[in-house]
């Protein structure tokens, strides 16, 4: 269904883009359909994943899934900052839509375990309530989840709000050129994933592992707003990628180890929420502050409240850093 729903925004807004029909608030509209088009998918994708693999693969599953997410990253940036840069927003649009469409055959192939069947139904407050109260009283999945808000709103919604204006404002790159930075991400998270195949039965100490690669992270984009060349800030959306790699590939293999399968769709869609939910405001609030204070400032002061986060948790986090 929400593949479906892709399918139809993204040839909605080929339409309108290839008519001239595409202003402002009706672009607010599209990204507001495809947010909820994704806030659907995205719990619904994570939580299937220990019911098609078993629990003892959940590691491999995460990692294989972060690798096909990276090499959409790559190719899509770059093959849709060409086209918008060749020929215009509709054929991005409709380039989505094409993509959407290929999503919806695969998806008709899956075949889901049956689920037991539900008791109850329940209002929204007390499912969501029961999420939220489940993580607090979870002594590593709370400071984990606090962490996944900082990486939602500081490093993500900075990232993707700021880099494409500093690529373009400070550099005076083209969109397929400033669609290169989140390749070279995508790229440094499929190098990490493919290292952590190897090595997943040998890995110790993931709670801390995780926290040590989230400071390098924020560490890194830290330096992001400071650089003088757009190559220094290729090179480093590179090793950005490299750190964000433990960052998503632990986090989810850890949530979904400790979360019991009758409470997986409520955490994963929480989970959701903290990080895509709070991607767009993150983005929100950076592009509001960069008016006042520029792009690179303000992606240099996102990642030192997250660094200074990082860090407290280290130091305090002691049930996630002791996990194996």
């Amino acid at each position: 269904a929400t593949q479906g729903a892709g399918l139809a925004v993204g040839g909605l807004g080929a339409v309108l883009g290839g008519t001239g029909g595409m202003t402002l608030p009706v672009a607010v509209v599209i990204a507001a359909a495809f947010g909820t088009v994704a806030a659907f998918a995205m719990p619904v994708r994570s939580s299937l994943v220990p019911a098609l693999v078993g629990r003892e693969r959940v590691m491999q599953a995460v990692v294989l899934m972060t690798i096909g997410a990276n090499v959409a990253m790559i190719a899509g940036p770059l093959l849709v900052g060409g086209v918008i840069d060749g020929l215009g927003v509709g054929w991005a649009f409709a380039v989505q839509a094409l993509c959407f469409a290929f999503g919806f055959l695969a998806a008709t192939r899956i075949d889901v375990p049956p689920h037991p069947p539900v008791a109850e139904r329940r209002r929204l407050r007390v499912e969501v309530g029961e999420a939220v109260s489940f993580v607090w009283h979870h002594e590593v999945l709370r400071p984990l989840f606090g962490l996944l808000c900082v990486g939602g709103g500081l490093m993500g919604g900075g990232a993707f709000t700021l880099l494409p204006q500093i690529a373009r404002d400070e550099f005076g790159r083209s969109a397929a050129e400033a669609a290169r930075l989140f390749a070279l991400m995508g790229l440094g998270m499929i190098i990490t994933s493919l290292v952590l195949m190897r090595v997943r039965n040998r890995l110790r100490r993931r709670g801390l592992v995780f926290m040590s690669f989230m400071v390098l992270g924020c560490s890194n984009q830290v330096i992001q707003g400071q650089v003088s060349t757009f190559l220094a800030l290729e090179a480093l959306l590179l090793v950005w990628g490299l750190t964000g790699g433990f960052y998503m590939n632990l986090n989810q293999s850890l949530i979904q180890e400790l979360t019991p399968a009758d409470r997986m769709g409520r955490v994963m869609a929480l989970n959701s929420l903290v990080q895509a939910g709070l991607l767009p405001l993150g983005g929100l609030v950076a592009g509001l502050l960069a008016t006042v204070i520029g792009a690179p400032a303000t992606l240099s002061l996102f990642g030192l409240a997250g660094l200074v986060c990082g860090v407290a948790a280290l130091a305090r986090a002691h049930a996630l850093r002791a996990i194996s």
